[in-house]
């Protein structure tokens, strides 16, 4: 009698704890949705910095919009790098006076240069020359030739060049309505799609 009693306790209590086990392995609905609410959360975080580094990425590729510039807005911020400019198309208005701003943000010599835009430069300045342009004895005594220097209206060509990190100004006034290419001048960047357009408008 007594040895059944046992056994019939010693069933229940295995049962017991076989359904105790079963229902703790099973998630309640509420961490399910938990879960599902996390998964949802990583993802859309994952998607926000995926949107964050293609807007950056295109940033520098140089392939913004066109920037519209004029007498309450004129001052040009350009950045120079491999192979090209942001931004690279940049529109004007005839006779007013534009401080151009150019950072070299590349690790090589770039610069900035057009021959076709007509324009009154009053001021340039100063700006090391390019590198294959200085002589062995400049380069050993560390001389850095200048390019031009400020001062004065004049019709000087419309050249900018700085070194990896440098920033250059220069001061003009567009006499000319028309589009005009610039672009860099150091053997292959042009090449390579380091262009840009002033659009010169009325």
């Amino acid at each position: 009698m007594r040895k059944s009693l046992w056994l019939t306790l010693s069933i229940l209590v295995i049962i017991a704890i076989l359904g105790g086990c079963s229902n703790s392995d099973q998630p309640s609905s509420a961490e399910e949705n938990g879960e599902e609410a996390n998964t949802s959360e990583t993802d859309s975080g994952e998607g926000k910095k995926e949107e964050e580094k293609d807007s950056g990425e295109s940033e520098k590729s140089g392939s913004s919009k066109e920037m519209v510039y004029d007498e309450n807005n004129n001052v040009i911020d350009v950045s120079a790098f491999e192979m090209g400019y942001d931004p690279k198309d940049i529109t004007l208005k005839k006779g007013v006076e534009y401080e151009l701003i150019m950072t070299n943000d590349g690790e090589v010599f770039h610069d900035l240069t057009t021959k076709e835009l007509k324009a009154d430069i009053t001021f340039k300045g100063e700006m090391a020359d390019h590198p294959e342009s200085t002589s062995m004895i400049d380069q050993i005594f560390g001389v850095k030739k200048v390019h031009a220097d400020g001062g004065g209206h004049g019709k000087q060509s419309f050249h900018m060049n700085a070194k990896p990190g440098q920033t250059v100004k220069l001061k003009f006034i567009p006499t000319k309505t028309g589009t005009y290419e610039f672009g860099c001048t150091v053997p292959g960047h042009k090449e390579a799609g380091m262009v840009g357009t002033i659009k010169v408008i009325e």
